[in-house]
């Protein structure tokens, strides 16, 4: 009877949750995502979302109906947006993401901005009044998060502080609660450039569909986008006067946004073949893929420990300066500020500095075994 009992108890328990996967099937926009429910509508041709950060039931669904039929209700009497006294965390957020896109950020950074949202601070303060978050509340959901690493987390805070900056500006807080989070401090790589020496001897052994595009990058210390990016018709004089980027198979604007003019050395023009270029166009046509294994053929080939494609850069900038090139004049080449040139590089250009003056210090010191020579010839 007990086992007949259970049965029966299983059936009414699978019979109320086919009834309630039914009754959630008739919600139109929601759908179940990370822990909470995303509702979804098409305004003016353009598909919008934001978050309720409460389970997938049938009592949630239909809160979250609701405030899908109040936000639509709102757009059809001239709002671009639902704006209560107090929205919820998760509607500001997803007006600061509408925000950033119409001002034109790049689409990586925007998407960035978006996991941010949904995959972290959506999860801990999505349902929760602007008004009411506090200190604890971010500090708690910082907490309960699962960081990579702890630059990862500062710029996740940096998202997090900017939604709140744009709360205040739409005059909803005066305060923001995100501001008095711990500093977290991460240790920076620590530049590990090639030497002449290895430069060369990958250089000779990179097959030669991409040998132009490595000579450029080494010559250069152009970015892996830059490069991909980088139009026939912006090398000019002697010059390469870098304006768009390549990133996802999309030409962007600069990281910098601003133009850049980068001197070709006689090697980098040689390589570019510039008697014979067309006059537009892509000048490097492969694949990032392409260049990458390439590069990693080379490296093995050549028998050097391996570093990223990207140590292209960091060794431009410090072979310039063992030749004698000037920081400032270096940093404008590579598109840095001053101040950012010496942060990166100071680990490297004290460790140069300290060779340097102890090689000063033993042209005038005798070794141990010439001591040790002086005092038996003395015995």
């Amino acid at each position: 009877m007990a086992q007949g009992r259970r049965v029966g108890h299983d059936r009414r328990s699978r019979s109320l949750q086919s009834k309630g996967d039914k009754e959630m099937a008739k919600f139109t926009g929601l759908r179940p995502k990370n822990g909470g429910i995303e509702i979804r509508a098409q305004v003016n041709g353009k598909r919008k979302s934001w978050f309720l950060s409460k389970p997938w039931n049938p009592t949630n669904c239909r809160e979250a109906s609701r405030l899908r039929s109040a936000y639509l209700s709102e757009i059809a009497q001239g709002s671009d947006h639902l704006r209560g006294d107090n929205p919820p965390f998760i509607e500001v957020a997803q007006d600061y993401l509408d925000y950033i896109r119409k001002m034109g950020l790049s689409a990586k950074h925007c998407s960035n901005v978006k996991n941010d949202i949904n995959r972290r601070w959506g999860l801990y303060l999505g349902g929760m009044g602007i008004k009411d978050i506090r200190v604890r509340h971010c500090r708690d959901a910082d907490t309960n998060i699962s960081w990579t690493s702890a630059k990862r987390q500062q710029n996740c805070r940096s998202v997090l502080r900017q939604i709140f900056d744009f709360a205040i500006q739409d005059e909803l807080i005066d305060d923001n609660p995100a501001k008095k989070l711990k500093e977290v401090s991460h240790q920076r790589a620590t530049i590990d450039p090639f030497n002449e020496k290895e430069r060369d001897a990958i250089l000779r052994e990179i097959e030669t569909g991409a040998r132009g595009y490595f000579i450029v990058a080494f010559e250069t210390g152009m970015r892996t986008a830059e490069l991909l990016g980088l139009d026939w018709s912006a090398i000019r004089g002697g010059k390469a006067h870098l304006n768009q980027t390549l990133v996802g198979g999309k030409l962007m604007q600069m990281k910098t946004k601003t133009e850049r003019t980068v001197l070709l050395s006689p090697a980098a023009m040689d390589a570019l073949s510039l008697d014979i270029r067309p006059t537009s166009g892509m000048v490097f046509t492969e694949s990032h893929a392409y260049y990458c294994n390439a590069w990693r053929a080379a490296l093995k080939a050549a028998g050097v420990r391996y570093r990223r494609p990207y140590t292209t850069r960091h060794t431009r900038a410090c072979i310039g300066l063992q030749r004698g090139q000037t920081p400032a004049w270096i940093a404008k080449q590579l598109g840095h500020d001053l101040r950012t040139f010496f942060e990166r590089y100071a680990t490297w250009m004290d460790g140069q500095q300290d060779e340097a003056e102890m090689a000063k210090w033993g042209a005038s010191t005798k070794t141990g075994t010439e001591w040790g020579q002086k005092n038996n010839d003395s015995n």
